[in-house]
């Protein structure tokens, strides 16, 4: 009995040290708090800030009150960033969803690492770049797009798309085709074998008789994603007491900005190819959406003013589907 009851004692004391260890050491060693100071003056690094809306990019002017004050916001809110989500965008995308959607562009005159206030794991750090203290590091940020409104209905308002400049690519993105390779794809006109990337044009059409992935890509987005100059990740701020993101960033920006005039038409436009008038049609909940035939955009059925003002038409333009007046 003597013997179980010093081996009990013993259990206790070390259950009891175990735990003043644990909280002593937990308010000795607290975790990191991420306190990178805010560049006061960061107007000698930015090269441009913007607003996108109704397919339009208005240029901020630097002399003008609302620069400064939207810098002030933007910068900020960047180092808050702590929720990575599960999207990347092509370049494609991207300019589909400046063009559909109301947003604000800052671009920096030079890619720089950026410090965000999201936490690496220990064991996470020996493939994701870190500060001292374990804060994730944005690598090569060159320009962030901030979603203010959705209009796609993507969920994406709220969330920050952050574009970094590539620092390796692809082997197929530098590929020139070589008679081996055009013998290997097969002489097949007006057959798809895949598509390769051009500095000039992006990324293009390869005709032959098959898809052979050592050298071509299969697809045109996967082609844009693996070549294009710039990647894009997309973040957002969680709440630090809850799972909802903090969008508060977005009152603020709306705050400084001109108020949308209802007159000016808010349709949008998917850009598709077409060859007359009837490849086109008025899609989405409400007809705002001027599509290409079979696309079926879904949006949501909100009912704004804008979408509805008179003189504009879904047709076909420029070989794509937009609204016209």
């Amino acid at each position: 009995m003597k013997t179980i009851y010093k081996i009990l004692m013993v259990c206790a004391y070390g259950i009891v040290m175990f735990t003043i260890g644990f909280f002593v050491a937990d308010k000795m060693c607290p975790a990191p708090v991420f306190d990178k100071p805010v560049v006061e003056d960061w107007r000698p690094i930015v090269e441009k800030i913007s607003v996108w809306q109704n397919d339009k990019e208005e240029v901020i002017a630097p002399e003008n009150s609302t620069y400064l004050s939207m810098g002030n916001i933007l910068i900020p809110t960047l180092h808050k960033l702590n929720l990575q989500a599960g999207c990347v965008f092509s370049e494609e995308r991207i300019r589909e969803i400046k063009r559909n959607n109301r947003v604000v562009e800052i671009v920096f005159k030079q890619a720089d690492d950026f410090p965000i206030s999201s936490l690496v794991q220990e064991e996470e750090r020996y493939h994701i770049p870190t500060d001292e203290q374990g804060f994730r590091i944005l690598e090569n940020l060159k320009s962030a797009i901030f979603v203010l409104e959705d209009n796609l209905g993507e969920g994406m308002d709220g969330h920050i798309l952050v574009g970094s400049e590539r620092e390796d690519r692809d082997e197929r993105c530098s590929r020139e085709l070589t008679q081996e390779d055009l013998e290997k794809l097969g002489p097949c006109e007006a057959f798809l074998a895949g598509y390769l990337w051009s500095e000039d044009s992006g990324c293009y059409k390869v005709e032959g008789c098959r898809h052979i992935p050592e050298i071509t890509f299969g697809g045109k987005e996967e082609c844009e994603l693996a070549c294009s100059n710039r990647m894009w990740g997309c973040w957002a701020i969680k709440q630090e007491d809850g799972q909802e993101l903090d969008k508060s960033w977005i009152e603020e920006i709306n705050k400084i900005l001109p108020s949308e005039r209802s007159e000016e038409f808010c349709g949008l436009s998917t850009y598709a190819k077409c060859k007359t008038d009837a490849d086109c049609n008025m899609g989405g909940c409400g007809g705002q959406v001027c599509e290409g035939k079979g696309e079926g955009t879904i949006t949501d059925c909100l009912a704004r003013d804008c979408y509805y003002v008179a003189g504009y038409k879904c047709k076909c333009s420029d070989d794509r589907c937009q609204w016209i007046k």
